[in-house]
């Protein structure tokens, strides 16, 4: 049903970045890495300074392994709360125990509780599943709008079996 609306959205304002951001987010969210890409790149062909494109390429690349495509866009990256994350992940992906450590502890550093999700994430990715949750129930506590994700986000994919997870869908009412 999101498809065709920022189909339809894009088709009346063709030069707005922000609908294709937008589309390329939810081409993210159903598993087209390749649209997410290209949507997001399409965006910065129209404003090469709008804000998230970068970490969202970068994201869509780790899905598909792209790793040292990754951490470039992650690098171009201005928002902290994807630019740090995707360090952090990037170097969980190619068993970079000591570069995930410093990503994971700038995440925290530079954006504390404001990171919360984020730090789930992370800990989600690096299999740390307890701390993941943990993460994930405080930033439910303080209302943290990245758990918006929550349903959609492959970054959570290992916490998807465990009860903690499930209960904490049902207490966000997505389920």
């Amino acid at each position: 049903m999101a498809e065709p609306a920022i189909e339809r959205a894009q088709m009346l304002d063709p030069l707005n970045p922000s609908l294709f951001k937008t589309a390329g987010r939810i081409r993210f969210a159903s598993g087209d890495y390749d649209g997410a890409i290209a949507a997001a790149r399409r965006a910065l062909e129209i404003n090469p300074a709008i804000g998230g494109a970068h970490g969202d390429i970068g994201n869509a690349l780790l899905m598909i392994r792209r790793f040292d495509e990754a951490a470039a866009e992650f690098g171009k990256e201005k928002i902290g709360l994807l630019a740090i994350p995707g360090k952090a992940i990037t170097a969980i992906r190619r068993r970079d125990a000591v570069g995930a450590q410093a990503a994971f502890d700038e995440l925290r550093r530079a954006e504390g509780d404001n990171g919360l999700y984020q730090q789930g994430q992370v800990l989600a990715q690096w299999g740390k599943s307890d701390e993941a949750l943990e993460a994930l129930e405080e930033a439910a506590d303080q209302a943290d709008s990245g758990l918006v994700y929550l349903l959609s986000d492959p970054f959570l994919a290992p916490l998807h079996d465990q009860p903690r997870f499930n209960s904490l869908l049902r207490k966000l009412h997505f389920v």
